[in-house]
């Protein structure tokens, strides 16, 4: 599935999550913006249906963490952090299941992309650690 990715906060949409998590989002409450050489969003997803269910697997993420390259400004003075973005999300994408698999515990990635040929973004939407008593 090929998925536009946002540069900028405002386009981090329930139709964007919705598209990355493959399931209907109909809002987002943005619990806290974190802005670094990256930006961290903390997200909470409102579903179109219930996702209480008791099978943990087949369960919706309460909480999401979406990280990527949305601040214009600092990618105008210093173009060359975007490949930061793109790295996190290829190991995201390529190296975190093989660690996995392997059996090291790490954060869940729900997803992970990078655009190298238009906007040079890349981003992860992870598990919000903090809800398993993380700090």
């Amino acid at each position: 599935m090929s998925v536009s990715l946002p540069t900028v906060i405002d386009e981090v949409t329930a139709d964007w999550v919705s598209s990355v998590l493959g399931t209907t989002v109909n809002d987002l409450k943005t619990n806290a913006i974190r802005h670094g050489s990256s930006t961290t969003l903390f997200i909470e997803p409102v579903y179109a249906v219930d996702n209480a269910s008791t099978d943990s697997q087949n369960r919706s993420p309460q909480r999401i963490v979406v990280k990527g390259g949305f601040n214009p400004q600092l990618i105008a003075i210093v173009p060359a952090i975007q490949a930061t973005y793109r790295r996190e999300a290829d190991f995201y994408h390529h190296i975190l299941p093989q660690l996995a698999a392997a059996g090291a515990r790490l954060p869940q990635a729900f997803y992970a992309a990078s655009d190298r040929t238009g906007t040079g973004q890349g981003i992860v939407v992870l598990e919000d650690l903090s809800l398993t008593g993380c700090v």
